[in-house]
């Protein structure tokens, strides 16, 4: 209380001293001129017969510094000295009326202007005071909406980056091998698991009727060969899942070496290789990790399934893309109905690749999408598009998605778009041939 009484007390006497200091302002201002006057000429210190009357400056700065009642002030004061001059017998000429006048209207018109001003400059500053709390709230709360999205990145987008990211790497690894082994990729592969699961001893063995091989195909961290005989090793053989020691105990654990056996099972449910992990930091041996390290070592069995040998289900693919394209083709020369074809080029490490699913799901029902692999172990996707000449489309939401999904443009991802409009001319095998060229740049 006595704090809050303090503050008023210093308050008012700070008023008081402005207003005493505006009192003592407005007399000398208003009687400088005068006096000055009468220095110089005592038979007219008020200047009324000069060129220009200089005692209207007193009120026009008075006016301007403290405001409209000061200005009056002013003006009536100096006027005040002018009429009593006169009457006193001090000057012989009296002060002319609009003289008189004009000095009040000057000292008021400039007081006026003045308070006007200080007052919207006032406004303007309390707006100005209101926009920077408003800038800086909104600043605030976009920094702890940018630090919300960041945890939230951590505790639920980030394993889906880093396998991405990771997936990206694998197909990196994968790209100059035409034909690729476990052996050719184990060294790299744990490269890739190092840098996005953080294991720090591992090895990779090979797989051959159900038994793991005696000597290691890759070591990481000095890691050494693990027998056959490891229970951990055998679980995931038998299950063809991730097999993970107990954290609390167990025969098991003290059967083996390992904290977890990763088998690389491809589609087609065949085990090609086993990872064997010894060591890796606690923070990294988790579901999430662990899941992902199963998810990779799924996509290098696939390549290794792959070789670049085309199934059945792309077989038949093919033989229906071409009988649509026949019917296309047919449809423009019999009805002028035309047709185009959307082609997706994509390197052998294009994170595209592993998009083309979601691609396809943004297709229209009567569209026919065909992926190819080339002899070089690429993707090309070709999309047969019946009844428009239009192209535009398609290729925003293609780069739209691609985008969105992998932060990155088509040409950043090593993949293009290409567009054919079908002609009358085109046969299936030319169609076929152009396309190809088209994919691989030369035409």
């Amino acid at each position: 209380m006595s704090s809050s009484g303090e503050v008023i007390a210093e308050r008012r006497g700070r008023d008081l001293r402005r207003i005493l200091g505006a009192i003592a302002e407005t007399i000398v201002v208003s009687l400088l001129v005068p006096t000055i006057g009468f220095f110089f000429n005592r038979r007219d210190p008020f200047m009324t017969e000069s060129p220009f009357t200089w005692v209207v400056v007193g009120p026009l700065l008075v006016g301007l510094r403290h405001g409209f009642a000061a200005g009056f002030t002013s003006a009536m004061l100096v006027d005040a000295l002018m009429i009593g001059s006169y009457r006193l017998g001090f000057v012989d000429k009296a002060p002319p009326s609009q003289l008189v006048l004009g000095t009040i209207a000057i000292g008021m018109l400039c007081g006026q202007v003045a308070q006007v001003w200080r007052r919207d400059r006032a406004e303007w500053e309390v707006t100005s005071r209101s926009l920077e709390l408003q800038l800086d709230e909104a600043l605030r709360n976009g920094f702890l909406l940018e630090i919300a999205n960041e945890r939230l990145h951590a505790q639920l987008g980030e394993g889906a980056v880093n396998l991405r990211e990771a997936m990206i790497g694998v197909r990196k690894i994968a790209a100059d091998v035409k034909e690729p082994t476990l052996a050719m990729l184990a060294s790299s592969s744990l490269d890739v698991f190092a840098e996005y699961c953080h294991i720090e001893a591992a090895t990779i063995h090979s797989v051959f009727q159900a038994q793991i091989s005696p000597k290691a195909v890759a070591q990481l961290g000095g890691a050494q060969a693990v027998p056959a005989t490891d229970p951990l090793v055998r679980a995931a053989l038998n299950s063809k899942k991730l097999a993970v020691v107990p954290l609390h105990g167990g025969q098991l654990a003290h059967d083996t070496r390992l904290l977890a056996a990763v088998p690389f099972v491809d589609t087609s449910d065949d085990v090609r290789g086993v990872l064997c992990i010894e060591a890796m930091p606690l923070a990294a041996f988790e579901r999430k990790n662990l899941q992902t390290l199963f998810l990779l070592c799924g996509h290098f069995a696939d390549l290794l399934a792959a070789r670049g040998e085309a199934t059945e289900l792309e077989r038949g693919r093919r033989a229906e893309f071409q009988k649509r394209v026949g019917r296309a083709l047919r449809d423009l020369v019999e009805s002028d109905i035309p047709a185009i074809v959307v082609g997706l080029s994509m390197g052998r490490a294009s994170a595209v690749s592993d998009i083309i699913e979601d691609i396809i799901q943004t297709l229209r029902q009567a569209d026919f999408p065909l992926v190819l692999r080339t002899a070089q172990g690429a993707h090309l996707l070709l999309v047969l598009m019946p009844i428009t000449s239009e192209a535009q489309a398609v290729e925003r939401r293609i780069e739209a998605m691609v985008e969105r999904e992998l932060h990155r443009s088509l040409g950043e991802c090593e993949a293009r778009i290409f567009t054919h409009v079908l002609a009358k001319t085109d046969t299936p095998d030319t169609l076929r041939e152009l396309l190809l060229a088209k994919a691989r740049g030369e035409a």
